[in-house]
């Protein structure tokens, strides 16, 4: 049985997934409920949440799919408590396994090693942020009748699954996501809900009596009515310029972020002039600090924090002079989309926490030596010589009323201090805006020759909007004055001068992938740099391998 990942590696993937299911533009709504009613089910009791998809399955080949994974179920999990009281006893496995053989002592083993796990399994499921949801909403008095059997879905359990497909950030299953703002926000929502189903039916009484389709029609006008989506657009027609170009800084210490380096204490990054003999020393110290933390725990500077500031940081520089910005122009700004076009709740969900994360991080930066080396003089509002005090992103949370309606924002009052800092060194990367919108290349045949041709947008999933950001990265670093001198994107971490490099695969979040994941992965990056190839961005691209394995990618800038 392989090794078992760290935790936290093991939940940022299983939170990633979630995001990329709950996030497939081509689920509706009900597909996604059903997503969320499943992983719930799992996390009560797999052979019967299996068996009931087999019971309730329509057709043949359902009730054999489901078959097929029951099976499978079962027999893995027989065999892991098989393993674990072989590793315990020290005795054969295959003795262990077969029921003729099996000693007393063994079977009890077998007994007592499920027993532990049904208990863990239950730890599990009442400290997940499902059952906090659950308990949340067990704080407000409802108006309507719950239903007396417990496997009839009741009107709180409708609006809790509804809830869990407009956050895509929080899986039912997993723990921790789940914050005192969201539960106060949950709080309000569900309140909101109420008052709208009574007016929908007229009185809690018909409310009370409605059936199932009716109920399914009721939630689906509460969404419509809820759509935050439609408040942020009218802001937007008022105050949004998409800017025509993005910028990425690119410095030791943002490319150093994303590595966990926050509230570990003083860190130090050696700098150095290309062709220069010595190094310099820049200090570092990042913290949480505020009242007001809303987050789960000390979250880490993430690749997709990464990707959100940049875009914030474009928005400053080239977009809308007020510096007034939506959690929908920034996710616009970072992957290239068209004013009219609406990201989801769950997207815009994702930005916004990433935006409160990064306004209570506080960033105390010696570059003194640095600036020297570069003989640069700078004096600001947020750098003094070479000292740096002040927040990663300086921001204020407001209010907007605009057309009846009341929308997020954010007022940044100063320049981000990422992008101040990298540009103060010369270390931003300008790239046109429209090289963020990636769509599907496909080949044709016109006349007997072949043609490329431009199809629909590659849809934005999390895992896409970080892959796309790390190769803009790297060829952007290809194409400047000071080119970088390996042209190749590589797909796995590497050494280089004394310090390990993240490659594709840990951009991506699957530092270890299995062959599903790396063919996804793979498959990702090879659309992007084909459509940048068809479109002039880069001039061509071909695959690296060592002993028939993909390694990488060569870029021909």
């Amino acid at each position: 049985m392989p090794d078992k990942k760290p935790v936290d590696q093991a939940k940022a993937e299983s939170l990633r997934k979630w995001a990329e299911v709950m996030q497939d533009p081509r689920d509706d709504l009900l597909h996604k409920i059903s997503h969320v009613l499943l992983d719930v089910d799992l996390m009560k009791d797999v052979e019967d949440a299996i068996s009931s998809r087999i019971t309730a399955s329509t057709s043949e080949a359902a009730r054999d799919m489901w078959h097929k994974i029951l099976d499978r179920y079962e027999r893995g999990h027989f065999a892991s408590l098989v393993k674990e009281v072989a590793d315990q006893t020290g005795a054969d496995p295959a003795q262990i396994a077969d029921k003729d053989t099996r000693t007393a002592e063994q079977q009890q083993a077998l007994l007592e090693a499920y027993a532990r796990r049904q208990i863990a399994r239950m730890d599990k499921f009442f400290e997940s942020d499902y059952m906090k949801v659950v308990r949340a909403l067990d704080e407000v008095d409802s108006l309507f009748e719950e239903p007396a059997d417990p496997d009839v879905i009741g009107v709180k359990e409708s609006f809790i699954l509804y809830y869990f497909t407009t956050r895509p950030d929080i899986r039912p299953s997993e723990a921790g996501q789940f914050t005192q703002a969201d539960k106060e926000a949950l709080i309000a929502q569900y309140k909101r809900f109420e008052a709208f189903i009574v007016k929908y039916f007229d009185g809690v009484e018909r409310a009370n009596a409605a059936r199932d389709g009716e109920w399914t029609a009721a939630l689906e006008a509460f969404i419509a009515d809820e759509n935050p989506a439609d408040a942020q657009e009218i802001i937007e027609h008022l105050t949004s310029v998409l800017p025509e170009k993005y910028v990425v800084p690119n410095n030791k210490l943002a490319n150093t972020m994303t590595r966990g380096i926050i509230d570990i204490g003083r860190i130090t990054l050696e700098e150095s002039r290309r062709g220069a003999k010595k190094l310099v020393e820049t200090t570092c110290i990042l913290t949480y600090e505020g009242d007001n933390v809303h987050l789960s725990g000390r979250q880490p500077f993430t690749e997709y924090d990464r990707n959100v500031y940049n875009a914030v940081s474009s928005l400053y520089v080239y977009g809308d002079q007020s510096h007034v910005v939506t959690p929908a122009m920034v996710y616009r700004a970072m992957t290239g989309l068209t004013d009219s076009e609406k990201p989801t709740a769950g997207q815009l969900a994702a930005v916004t926490r990433s935006l409160d994360k990064m306004r209570f991080i506080r960033a105390r930066i010696d570059c003194t030596e640095e600036l020297k080396m570069r003989r640069i003089t700078l004096n600001s509002k947020q750098i003094n010589g070479g000292e740096i005090d002040t927040y990663l992103l300086t921001a204020d949370a407001i209010k907007v009323q605009a057309g009846g309606q009341t929308v997020r924002a954010y007022r940044i009052i100063k320049t981000p201090i990422l992008y101040e800092y990298a540009a103060a060194v010369k270390q931003v990367l300008t790239l046109p805006a429209s090289v963020l919108d990636v769509k599907e290349i496909s080949e044709m045949t016109v006349d007997g020759a072949k043609k490329l041709t431009i199809g629909a947008r590659l849809p934005n999933t999390e895992s896409r909007i970080l892959i796309k950001g790390y190769l803009i990265r790297r060829i952007e670093g290809m194409k400047g004055k000071n080119g970088l001198n390996n042209p190749v994107i590589a797909l796995y971490d590497y050494q280089r001068d004394g310090e390990t490099h993240q490659g594709l695969y840990s951009i991506a979040g699957n530092p270890d992938p299995t062959r599903t994941e790396a063919n996804r992965i793979r498959d990702n990056a090879e659309k992007m740099l084909a459509y940048w190839a068809a479109t002039g961005y880069i001039k061509s691209f071909e695959a690296q391998t060592e002993r028939k394995k993909i390694t990488g990618y060569k870029i021909t800038v």
